[in-house]
């Protein structure tokens, strides 16, 4: 090896190691997770992970796109999402149906900011709300920030049976009946849970119903609370799970919000109908148009021809109807050549050959004071032969 090589390899190494170097200073290792990869009847079911769950446990369970009322057989009915579309009629059989001995689960119905709150027809009269510590309350009350969704922070949830880690709203908390009967499941900034006796059946009230979706159960131990929940109350039987809860339609908020309106409109449409079917004064004769002659309308066509520029029409026209006269009247005159027939032409009727030569044989003109001219040569030759 001689100098100039070692001096090479020297300088490729330098080289090498700077690389080498830049690389690892430039980029760095990074883990990426995708995204869990949601089936169609996930992302159609939000609650279908607890749907399966409660089947492995040995319920029936049955998946509901929305409350078509109440169950025909005893068991357990779970009102996964706001029940405010409920009818004053349906809350009350709801309830009938609970003090048969049945047991009802279901989500209060929280106030959307800046909106009245919906009467909530199966929940208010028993005197159980939702307090929404987002919003402001009275000045005793404390107002919570509202939780990010994307870390759901874990809060200790007492029951009968121990403590839970669950991931309830801790902004959203149940107002309780002031009832002795009353099983409260609370953490330090309320109750969340609400469970009271009716009649023979049982009813429980939560919060938020978000715990036990699709991308919640298996946070904490909300699994082990809703197996709770289920379990103490139906420890075998059927379960209805309502996943896309019950709305009223367009006419049923419109009719509801605003009926002032609507009856208003419909006076109105009433009044214009009566309006609109009454007249006023005799009925007035129809204006008969006088009927046009046939030369109006022979001088209306050849206006709007010679303004077209179809004045070679007209010529024709006008030459072809006096020739088939000519040799209808005279058929002598078919021999003739196109100067004979001019001299005799000429002859019979007095008018000058020249003029007669521009109007029969020179090619039509443009001008409206030659074509005025040439017609009225024609039509004194037509008179004559």
């Amino acid at each position: 090896m001689n100098r100039n090589t070692g001096l090479y390899a020297l300088v490729g190494l330098v080289a090498l190691a700077t690389l080498l170097i830049y690389f690892f200073y430039t980029f760095e290792r990074v883990t990426k997770t995708d995204p869990p990869h949601w089936s169609t009847a996930a992302l159609e079911n939000r609650f279908l992970a607890a749907s399966e769950l409660l089947q492995k446990e040995g319920y029936a369970v049955n998946d509901l796109p929305s409350y078509g009322g109440v169950p025909t057989s005893p068991g357990l009915l779970f009102l996964a999402t706001s029940n405010n579309g409920l009818s004053e009629e349906q809350a009350g059989a709801l309830l009938d149906w609970v003090r048969k001995g049945n047991t009802l689960l279901v989500e209060a119905a929280p106030a959307v900011p800046g909106q009245q709150r919906l009467p909530d027809a199966l929940l208010d009269p028993l005197g159980i709300r939702l307090l929404d510590k987002t919003r402001p309350q009275a000045a005793s009350t404390p107002t919570l920030p509202p939780r990010d969704p994307r870390v759901p922070p874990p809060l200790t949830l007492s029951t009968p049976d121990g403590d839970l880690s669950t991931t309830f709203n801790p902004a959203w908390t149940l107002t309780p009946p002031p009832d002795n009967t009353t099983e409260l499941m609370a953490a330090d900034e309320g109750p969340h849970v609400v469970s009271m006796a009716l009649g023979q059946g049982q009813l429980t009230v939560l919060s938020d119903s978000a715990v036990f979706s699709n991308t919640a159960i298996d946070s904490a131990d909300n699994a082990a609370l809703l197996s709770y929940l289920v379990h103490r109350q139906l420890p075998t039987g059927t379960v209805w799970i309502v996943f896309a809860g019950h709305y009223p339609t367009l006419f049923d908020l419109i009719w509801l919000h605003a009926w002032p309106l609507v009856l208003s409109a419909a006076l109105f449409l009433a009044c214009w109908l009566w309006w609109s079917s009454r007249r006023f004064g005799p009925l007035l004769p129809g204006i008969v148009s006088p009927r046009r002659q046939l030369s109006e309308h022979l001088r209306a066509c050849g206006r709007y021809l010679w303004y077209a520029g179809q004045q070679a029409r007209l010529y024709k026209a006008l030459r072809r109807s006096l020739v088939q006269r000519m040799l209808r009247r005279h058929p002598q005159w078919r021999r003739l050549s196109n100067n004979e027939l001019l001299t005799a032409l000429a002859t019979h009727s007095g008018l000058g050959e020249d003029a007669l030569r521009r109007a029969l044989t020179d090619p039509p003109s443009h001008e409206l004071a030659r074509f005025l001219t040439d017609v009225r040569v024609l039509n004194q030759l037509r008179k004559q032969l």
